[in-house]
């Protein structure tokens, strides 16, 4: 893009939408970005995966040029073990991740949206027993 010879592309961007190549190129002279909202193919994603995909926003401030926020979309991260794995390993995992996500915010930006609310609806696929029994100690509703 930075040469011209790309008009447009697509960026899968984890954390906190703060993607270092899209600020370097936001940052090059001659060259304006736009963000296309994508908020309109969430309730096509949703019907066919569920609310694993939800609404987000890129905030203005957070690269160069930028006038709004831009709505797009955002998927959960998801945890996923053999069956076989460690009973108590796979609940204290669990536990740790939310339980200590103010910590982990120190070393990763996607710690601070980390949540319990709709827990039990944005799973693709069935939540292990092992974590089921976590959200239920927390009083998660839908477990």
């Amino acid at each position: 893009m930075r040469e011209k010879r790309v008009d447009a592309a697509f960026v899968v961007v984890s954390g906190s939408f703060i993607e270092p190549g899209i600020v370097h190129l936001a940052n090059t002279p001659g060259v304006r970005i736009r963000l296309i909202p994508l908020d309109g193919l969430l309730t096509v994603l949703q019907k066919e995966f569920g609310a694993r995909y939800l609404q987000g926003n890129v905030g203005k401030e957070l690269y160069p040029g930028m006038t709004a926020d831009v709505p797009t979309i955002v998927a959960t991260a998801l945890v996923i073990t053999a069956q076989a794995f460690n009973t108590d390993l796979a609940y204290r995992i669990t536990k740790l991740i939310y339980d200590k996500r103010g910590e982990l915010a120190q070393f990763h930006p996607s710690a601070p949206h980390i949540t319990l609310v709709g827990a039990a609806e944005r799973s693709p696929i069935p939540v292990d027993p092992r974590a089921v029994r976590y959200f239920k100690e927390r009083g998660v509703p839908g477990f």
